[in-house]
């Protein structure tokens, strides 16, 4: 038994890496096709059109996997806060690193706005990302009170509700700000993510077809 646990295991880990470089190119992929301006480049109509808006499309689901890749994990483990430090640390010292190269090949100017930033990216929302995945991880210790204390049919509910609330509400009526996500740039989507990955980590059923679920 101790055996087949631990293939088991080494099986799933495998596969969340391989889903992680999946993820990683599908988030270079974006930025090549919007920042590179590929999208805007290309005329509507033709096949190139639609194969390239069909490639963005499914590149969307990029930083979504990652996001629910840690509410995976997150949600089944205590809050720490070196971990916290650390990552806050690692930001900063990536973004001032980036910004000081710009400057010195003279592609940034040096003001005292610009270094606040390159210094402060979580509270300026210098990195979209970083700055909702922070809140996320400070939030994690009470979402995980609710998921440890919920039973089985009230995180159903509460799946379901999220995503009528914040996934099909503005995909078939009228968008309304009050239930906006920005596009899936905030927190409050990632906290959607976080939930919807705790129920598949603690009421997966392994006797139903993976293609279901990837469905």
């Amino acid at each position: 038994m101790n055996q087949n646990s631990g293939d088991t295991r080494k099986s799933r880990n495998m596969s969340i890496e391989l889903l992680r470089i999946i993820l990683m190119l599908m988030i270079v992929t974006l930025h090549y096709l919007g920042h590179g301006g590929m999208l805007e480049s290309i005329p509507a109509g033709g096949k190139r059109y639609i194969f390239v808006w069909t490639l963005e499309a499914f590149s969307y689901l990029g930083v979504n996997g990652f996001v629910l890749i840690s509410g995976y994990f997150l949600s089944g483990s205590c809050f720490k806060m070196k971990k916290l430090i650390t990552l806050i640390l690692q930001i900063v010292f990536t973004s001032a690193a980036i910004y000081f190269i710009f400057v010195g090949i003279g592609l940034a100017p040096f003001t005292r706005v610009h270094l606040f930033g390159a210094f402060f990216p979580v509270i300026t929302g210098k990195y979209w990302f970083a700055t909702s995945y922070i809140g996320l991880y400070c939030l994690s210790p009470f979402l995980n009170m609710v998921i440890r204390t919920a039973t089985k049919q009230q995180m159903r509910i509460l799946v379901c509700l999220l995503s009528a609330m914040f996934c099909s509400w503005n995909a078939f009526f009228p968008p309304l700000t009050i239930m906006s996500t920005n596009g899936g740039y905030n927190v409050v989507w990632l906290v959607c993510l976080y939930f919807f990955a705790a129920y598949l980590r603690l009421y997966w059923n392994y006797h139903i077809n993976k293609y279901f679920y990837l469905s």
